[in-house]
């Protein structure tokens, strides 16, 4: 009965939480970077309280700043 009605027998929609990159929060990752332009995103995403994938889109997408590889 459940599988046809909802098409799946799982209870509820999981979702994951979505962080938001707010200009204050990019102002603070420019200032890091500025300081130490050298830093890891994994170093940027621990001292921001920020996800890995969330300090890389910053970076590329947002302050248009590219690491090397």
């Amino acid at each position: 009965k459940r599988f046809r009605s909802k098409g799946s027998v799982l209870d509820v929609d999981k979702q994951r939480i979505r962080t938001v990159l707010t200009p204050g929060k990019l102002d603070n990752i420019k200032i890091s970077l500025g300081q130490t332009p050298d830093k890891s995103l994994r170093k940027l995403q621990l001292e921001q309280g920020i996800f890995y994938g969330s300090a890389h889109q910053a970076m590329r997408h947002h302050l248009k700043i590219y690491p090397y590889r």
